[in-house]
């Protein structure tokens, strides 16, 4: 091959290697152009020591509402009553158990809003919700819970039943792990949904039920300005 003839076979091929670079650059900017956006979920805890009592249904209504408010948010609720799960111990090792995959969806980007309902135990939460939120240090420390949106319910035996107080300890923990935090809208507007159990059901609490649905909207409101 002649000295003419080896330099132009070489710029032929650096043309074809660069064309066929800029195709691949073309294409892949179309494929992420064209790519649908992760999945958004809201996840609801439930921390009743009854699973689908008054307390879940209180976050049903939220998760619903939220629903309405966005068709394209996946919601779930998830009963702590039917997970077996140990205790956190401050600075030793995490346990590894049935709640370790709950912990991994609270973590997961897709996880854009998180509601946790609790019961009124002498003006506290349940147990079991203490002990579950005990369980966010490693995710804490990660600092995945920041900006995602968190909401708060409670349930009680009287419309003046201590909701509120629930509703201060939940979000009081909720604040140091940089969520953003969502109360009920208007025109009910308080800390959070307060529902009032009445011979196990809150179907006679139209105000509490406002409370949680104002809830649900709230929270997308605040998830749609988070994800832009």
């Amino acid at each position: 091959m002649t000295e003419t003839k080896r330099r132009e076979f070489l710029r032929n091929a650096a043309l074809t290697v660069t064309g066929a670079g800029i195709l691949a650059s073309t294409a892949a900017a179309a494929s992420a152009l064209s790519a649908k956006p992760g999945a958004r979920r809201i996840l609801a805890i439930n921390g009743s020591h009854r699973a689908g009592m008054t307390c879940a249904a209180g976050l049903k209504l939220v998760l619903e509402s939220a629903k309405a408010a966005d068709p394209s948010i996946e919601t779930e609720l998830i009963e702590l009553a039917g997970i077996d799960f140990n205790q956190a111990v401050v600075g030793a090792d995490q346990p590894d158990d049935a709640l370790t995959p709950i912990l991994e969806k609270i973590k997961s980007p897709e996880c854009v809003g998180l509601v946790i309902g609790s019961p009124v135990y002498f003006g506290l939460p349940s147990g079991r919700t203490v002990s579950f939120i005990s369980r966010f240090m490693p995710l804490k420390r990660a600092g995945v819970f920041k900006n995602k949106v968190f909401g708060a319910v409670a349930v009680g035996g009287g419309r003046n039943g201590g909701q509120e107080t629930i509703l201060h300890a939940l979000i009081n923990s909720a604040l140091t792990l940089q969520v953003i935090v969502a109360v009920d809208g208007v025109p009910t507007s308080h800390w959070g949904a307060t529902l009032w159990n009445q011979d196990n059901s809150i179907e006679k609490d139209d105000f509490g039920k406002d409370t949680a649905k104002n809830l649900g909207t709230r929270m997308v409101e605040l998830i749609t300005m988070a994800c832009k």
